[in-house]
């Protein structure tokens, strides 16, 4: 058994996911029985046994980062679950109502936990439910029962109890009265990104509004909820929904245009102009773990190309699959994060063989066309498994989807300049509108 960043990787993961499928305990036992296995065999063959008891180390410290991570050192609020208290500390999410009951959910950054009159100050990040509208920034004191996420939420669809986790979330609360006592302010990139979101969102429906400025803010912000029922549930039966995620689209794109504008830059700055591509748009859309991932793995290609004149994309995602086991286990269970590692492993693995019959394709639009197809037909399989099914004409829509997201994304400031200035845009409207309505 070989000893490397792949190797390690994997047994790390393996022992994260088996961690949250049983538990700590179980997975340890699994694991070295594993182990002990692996230290047989090799020493039959009278191998090193070295790289097998490293090996045996990764594990044990990723399943210590899962217990410390998923525990209450790090999540305080785990030591309050099931009693009726009262939370102070600050709204960081914009709202997202619920279709189904006359509530919205928030994130709650937490600065206090305890009776009203004397509250312990413990940080930690807990849901908040409300029937009351809030906006991000808001700080706010509820009362309520705290409790522990359940292990499955809507079991019939898509589990966001696990969402929620992997966002180091591991309590709620339903509070009917929250009370607002002014603004507040979190040093987090979550929380800025939110209140660019939340602006974005008022200069869209300055100038649109029902389903149409619904679908403007989800191309551009990745907010798939204030869609009308009637348009959501056409969105969900289509797998058009998946397909307005930024994970799914905004990468695409952008790493469609770096690769189109690659011959612009000189060779010696080509690289690092891409990180600080991907870093800029992170900044206004931190919240996409799938961009995170995307900027990760570039800065590790750039360090390991300048330090052995080679890189290898298998060897960056499983050094950042490393880091992150130590940092964030938790991650490894969104989905989002696992989309994006999976689409970026078969593009590494398919594109350059899709290219090779794609002759037909001008030379500078055959990697685009290579990317599209791969989203289009490699991922069904895993999304199936996520989201229930899959539809087959869902297959085609990316080819129809993504050419009018990228006008919708690059004419969407200017369009809104002028409206600003103008209170019209015929000119640019007249290539914005339509991709709209299409």
């Amino acid at each position: 058994m070989k000893l490397t960043a792949v190797s390690a990787a994997v047994v790390m993961t393996a022992a994260v996911l088996l961690s949250y499928a049983a538990d700590i305990a179980d997975a340890a036992v699994m694991l070295g029985i594993a182990a002990l296995a692996a230290v047989i065999a090799m020493a039959v063959q009278k191998r090193s046994i070295v790289p097998v008891l490293i090996l045996a180390g990764c594990g044990i410290a990723a399943l210590l980062s899962y217990a410390f991570s998923s525990g209450s050192h790090a999540h305080p609020a785990l030591l309050y679950a099931g009693q009726r208290l009262t939370l102070s500390g600050t709204i960081i999410s914009n709202p997202i109502e619920s279709r189904t009951s006359d509530t919205y959910k928030y994130i709650l950054r937490t600065d206090g936990i305890g009776a009203p009159d004397r509250m312990d100050a413990e940080k930690d990040t807990v849901l908040l439910t409300t029937t009351e509208r809030l906006s991000c920034g808001d700080k706010v004191i509820v009362s309520g029962k705290l409790k522990l996420l359940p292990r499955q939420m809507n079991e019939n669809g898509f589990n966001t109890a696990l969402y929620y986790k992997s966002q180091n979330i591991y309590t709620r609360v339903y509070s009917e009265r929250p009370r607002v006592t002014g603004s507040g302010y979190v040093l987090s990139p979550y929380f800025l990104s939110q209140l660019v979101y939340s602006k974005i969102d008022r200069i869209i429906y300055r100038y649109y509004y029902g389903d149409t400025a619904a679908l403007i803010s989800a191309v551009l912000t990745g907010n798939t909820h204030n869609f009308s029922d009637e348009y959501y549930t056409v969105l969900n039966n289509t797998a058009l929904k998946r397909q307005l995620h930024p994970a799914y689209l905004h990468i695409w794109i952008l790493l469609s245009l770096i690769g189109l504008t690659r011959k612009l830059v000189h060779k010696r700055y080509r690289n690092i102009a891409s990180v600080m591509i991907l870093s800029a748009y992170a900044l206004i859309s931190c919240t996409n773990i799938g961009f995170t991932r995307c900027i990760v793995i570039a800065a590790l290609m750039i360090f390991y190309r300048q330090k052995d004149g080679s890189a290898y994309y298998t060897d960056a995602l499983a050094s950042m699959l490393i880091f992150c086991v130590l940092t964030m286990p938790m991650i490894l269970l969104n989905v989002t994060f696992q989309l994006s590692a999976v689409s970026g492993l078969m593009i590494v693995r398919f594109a350059p063989l899709i290219r090779q019959r794609l002759g037909f394709v001008p030379r500078r639009l055959r990697h685009m066309a290579a990317v599209m197809i791969i989203f289009a037909f490699g991922l069904t399989p895993l999304g199936s498994v996520y989201f229930d099914g899959f539809c087959i004409y869902a297959l085609l829509t990316p080819f129809i989807t993504i050419p009018l997201v990228l006008i919708i994304i690059i004419l969407s400031p200017f369009v809104f300049l002028i409206l600003g200035i103008f209170g019209t845009a015929p000119i640019i409207g007249s290539d914005y509108d339509p991709a709209l309505w299409l």
